[in-house]
């Protein structure tokens, strides 16, 4: 489905079926040319300013062309607020240099950009979209050679934004509030809201279907002092505090953190409620994924390169013992990496943590052929 809208957007370049492209063409993993692309953003802001009421696929031409004309136009399954909460995403693209404060002033005009650098560094683009204008630009070798250090942003973007400061502020899209609706989500998560998360409204077309409940906010029980989980078989019910928190699977929960520092692992049991939680629970492998194929190259020496395996534990502090092939590695403290030599073949890689849970991690190496 996402293949025709893109077709019916004016992507003339796609000639592959769409399993061929597959899941990395909502990552722009396809051929298309910069005259396509302006057209694509072009028609996604004129189904906002003409409310999708006639046909919205019309070719782009440089001169009058009859033959561009008399193609066949295709109406977009875009609706208004789709198209709207689109651009409304797009503008909050960071811009480059000082464009990057536009926030901080009022004046500052409002404008859906993004941009775009091919595989091997041989293009760099960079498209902007008004109610008035849609600007394009294209930067490198017309050769195709590829150019190190180029990019949508670093190459394009700047060009892009000085032509837009020499047009006038044409203001911004009027919200189409017919086609929008609001709904409530979990800040954290934004999955619908759930008992105990924060809520946050957020706008939807009006026509979508959004069904799926937060599945990482769960009810636990605290001891009084809020330090310590607790259960009914080592705590009376009146001394047990019942709260919902977000808790996401150790992997999930390591990138998380990341971007949102105010996310807080669960309280460890009380020492008197020591629960044996299952493994996969506390602790998970980053690397290697789970029958990976690796290739290690070998040094200038001639010497095999190590595999680097990392891993999470949810409990600060823990240690984790690591094993392969059922010969005893190394330990580690805090901070789960370690590098090792795995020679061709398949293996087992497992981690033990203080408490005796263990979980395995099955990959391969591959062999170097000559």
């Amino acid at each position: 489905r996402f293949y025709q809208e893109l077709k019916a957007l004016g992507l003339s370049t796609l000639f592959r079926p769409a399993d061929d492209y597959g899941l990395t063409l909502i990552l722009g993993g396809a051929e298309t040319s910069l005259w396509d692309m302006a057209q694509a953003y072009a028609q996604l802001a004129a189904i906002t300013i003409n409310n999708n009421s006639i046909p919205v696929y019309q070719p782009l031409s440089i001169i009058q062309n009859k033959a561009a004309q008399s193609r066949s136009q295709t109406k977009s399954d875009f609706g208004e607020g789709a198209a709207w909460l689109t651009l409304q995403a797009m503008m909050e693209v960071n811009r480059p240099g000082v464009d990057n404060y536009w926030r901080e002033f009022s004046s500052s005009r409002k404008v859906a950009w993004k941009t775009g650098t091919s595989f091997g560094l041989r293009d760099a683009w960079a498209i902007a979209v008004t109610p008035d204008y849609t600007i394009a630009v294209w930067a490198g070798n017309a050769s195709g050679e590829g150019v190190a250090g180029l990019s949508g942003t670093q190459s394009a973007a700047p060009l892009l934004f000085s032509v837009l400061n020499l047009l006038p502020d044409s203001g911004w899209f009027t919200e189409p509030e017919f086609d929008l609706r609001t709904i409530e989500i979990c800040a954290d998560d934004g999955y619908l809201l759930q008992q105990g998360c924060t809520a946050k409204p957020i706008k939807l077309p009006r026509n979508s279907h959004f069904a799926q409940v937060s599945n990482w906010h769960k009810q636990l029980y605290l001891s009084t002092s809020g330090n310590h989980r607790v259960h009914s078989g080592c705590e009376i019910d009146k001394n047990m505090r019942a709260v919902s928190l977000l808790q996401l699977p150790p992997g999930m929960a390591h990138y998380y953190r990341r971007w949102n520092p105010h996310y807080r692992d669960l309280p460890p049991w009380r020492k008197d409620c020591l629960v044996l939680e299952d493994a996969n629970t506390v602790m998970e492998f980053l690397y290697p994924e789970q029958g990976a194929e690796i290739f290690l190259p070998v040094d200038i020496d001639g010497k095999q390169k190590p595999l680097i395996s990392e891993a999470v534990h949810s409990e600060a502090g823990s240690s984790l013992h690591w094993h392969l092939d059922n010969n005893y590695l190394a330990r580690t403290r805090d901070f789960h990496q370690l590098a090792f030599i795995a020679m061709p073949g398949k293996h087992v890689l497992t981690i033990v943590d203080d408490r005796g849970r263990k979980t395995t991690r099955t990959f391969s190496v591959i062999a170097r052929t000559n």
